[in-house]
């Protein structure tokens, strides 16, 4: 079974390809955003900020503790034909456009094994079936995801990154590090930071016309670009701490927005969390 192929799931999945395809990934993210009635508001994204994400060679990091993160960064950025997706494997193999744009991880073992079962990865694995890998095919396969994107910034591309993305601890994966260090040309290459508030794991809710209107809306800051050329003489690990302290002392700067408090009669607790399983579970049905 594949996602694209699911009804009415698959039929959004295919749309959302179709306009990757005419106006590009960004665009479209936005576009969705946008025809959503979420409100997305960018922070420090100067003149000299948008010229660096839409013409330099550019790694971008952000947190992801949530799903709408990704839609949210790649609708923050500017629009180009290059961005890269560093993402769980999971979510490769959709539809054509899409896949243009993804470089797959994989993060299914480092889960199973440190955490135990995740049914968010069991629930995509049974909608969308990838094929099973051991651990040590998984790093292999990693280290050559990660080779790739190098050769993208190489290339003068830019690459999207969740540095701590499927991680059971919060510490940044070190492929940022072996991503960096394997830039040939630092010299005009970047590293821009990002920050996503007002996501939630009740972002789902946003589907429903009105809702999104009552939820946060999404807000992106950005940090001064930092020029790569100073990781020249850095180790993989070295790079990767650098950047990973960098990061947690640039947040703490950053005024974070009250959470959102639902009124009582649209609180979702419990109930809407089990509405949304039984809604996986009747399109998987269905598929």
């Amino acid at each position: 079974m594949r996602l694209a192929t699911l009804p009415i799931l698959g039929n959004v999945i295919r749309n959302i390809d179709s306009d990757i395809g005419k106006i590009g990934i960004q665009k479209t993210m936005a576009k969705i955003i946008k025809n959503n009635g979420t409100k997305l508001l960018i922070i420090n994204k100067n003149k000299e900020l948008k010229n660096i994400l839409k013409t330099r060679p550019v790694v971008v990091v952000a947190n992801h503790p949530y799903e709408a993160e990704v839609l949210v960064l790649l609708a923050s950025l500017e629009n180009r034909k290059d961005i890269n997706l560093i993402i769980s494997s999971s979510f490769s193999n959709v539809t054509p456009n899409i896949d243009k744009h993804l470089i797959p991880v994989h993060i299914y073992n480092r889960q199973v094994c440190k955490k135990g079962p995740n049914i968010k990865f069991r629930l995509i694995r049974k909608i969308h079936k990838t094929k099973a890998l051991t651990c040590e095919d998984e790093h292999k396969k990693n280290i050559d995801s990660i080779n790739l994107a190098s050769k993208k910034i190489n290339k003068g591309e830019l690459v999207v990154l969740f540095p701590s993305g499927g991680g059971v601890d919060g510490k940044w994966f070190n492929g940022i590090g072996h991503l960096i260090n394997g830039v040939k040309n630092k010299n005009n290459a970047y590293i821009v930071k990002a920050h996503i508030q007002g996501t939630s794991n009740k972002d789902y809710l946003r589907i429903i016309p009105g809702i999104a209107k009552l939820l946060p809306k999404f807000r992106v800051n950005f940090d001064e670009a930092i020029p790569m050329k100073i990781f020249k003489d850095f180790e993989p690990k070295a790079i990767t701490l650098s950047l990973e302290t960098g990061y947690n002392n640039w947040i703490k700067t950053i005024e974070h927005e009250k959470r959102f408090k639902f009124q009582p009669w649209i609180r979702p607790i419990k109930g809407a969390y089990l509405l949304r399983t039984l809604l996986f579970w009747f399109i998987a049905r269905l598929g």
